[in-house]
C-alpha cells in the first residue's frame, strides 16, 4: 500500500532539498512565479496575488484532502526556493503515482536542480512508500519537459488525445511517460550516480 499523506516527507541531497508545502514556506513563490513561460503548458496560470493565492489554497486543499502531495524545491547551491513539484494522482490498486506539475523559476532551469529533485523523488518512491510505477505526463508540444523526462529515465508510453486543458480552457494532446520499480536500479546507477551515496 501506498502512504505518502501521512508522512511529512523532507528530502535533502547535496543540490536540492524537498520540503512539504505549506503556508509557511508557500509565500516564498512569489519571488519566482510571475513569469508567463512557466504558465504556458500548465493548466492554471499565475499573473498577480490573487491567482497566485488561489494556487496555494488549491495546492494545500490537495495536499489536505489526500489528493495530492505539494512540495516547494530549493536550491541548495544558492539557498533560495526554485520552484514547486508534486505527487499526485494516487492509485492504490496499480501501486503506482505520478510526479508532475513541476516547474522552476527562469534562473534554475537548465542548472540541474530538476535531476536532483527527481533522485530524489523517485527514490523515495520506489525506495520508501510501496510504488511499482511512476508516470509522468506533458503537453504533446512541451518538448522542453519531454527532454527533461527522459533526461531522469522516464519511457515514452504514447499520446491521449484533447485530455488536457490549459488555463484559457482549450485542449491539448497529453505526452505521457513512466518509469517502472524493477528500472529503477539501472536508472538510479546511470543518471543518478552522482547523487548517491
Amino acid at each position: 500500500m501506498i502512504d505518502i499523506f501521512s508522512e511529512n516527507i523532507t528530502l535533502e541531497n547535496e543540490v536540492a532539498k524537498v520540503v512539504p508545502f505549506e503556508v509557511g514556506n508557500s509565500n516564498d513563490l512569489s519571488e519566482i512565479c510571475y513569469d508567463n513561460e512557466i504558465w504556458e503548458y500548465m493548466e492554471t496560470s499565475i499573473t498577480n496575488e490573487f491567482s497566485l493565492q488561489a494556487y496555494l489554497d488549491t495546492a494545500l486543499s490537495q495536499r489536505e484532502n489526500n489528493e495530492a502531495y505539494p512540495f516547494i524545491v530549493y536550491d541548495k547551491r544558492v539557498g533560495n526556493v526554485a520552484g514547486c513539484t508534486r505527487y499526485g494522482l494516487v492509485d492504490q490498486a496499480c501501486q503506482s503515482l505520478e510526479i508532475g506539475w513541476t516547474w522552476y523559476g527562469r534562473d534554475f532551469r537548465g542548472t540541474g536542480i530538476n535531476l536532483a529533485c527527481k533522485h530524489l523523488l523517485l527514490e523515495y518512491a520506489f525506495e520508501h512508500a510501496g510504488v511499482n510505477r511512476v508516470s509522468f505526463s506533458a503537453a504533446k508540444d512541451n518538448l522542453r519537459s519531454h527532454h527533461a523526462i527522459k533526461k531522469i529515465g522516464g519511457h515514452f508510453e504514447g499520446v491521449l488525445r484533447e485530455v488536457f486543458p490549459d488555463a484559457d480552457g482549450s485542449f491539448h494532446d497529453l505526452a505521457t511517460f513512466s518509469i517502472l520499480k524493477s528500472e529503477w536500479p539501472e536508472i538510479k546507477g546511470n543518471i543518478f550516480s552522482e547523487f548517491v551515496g
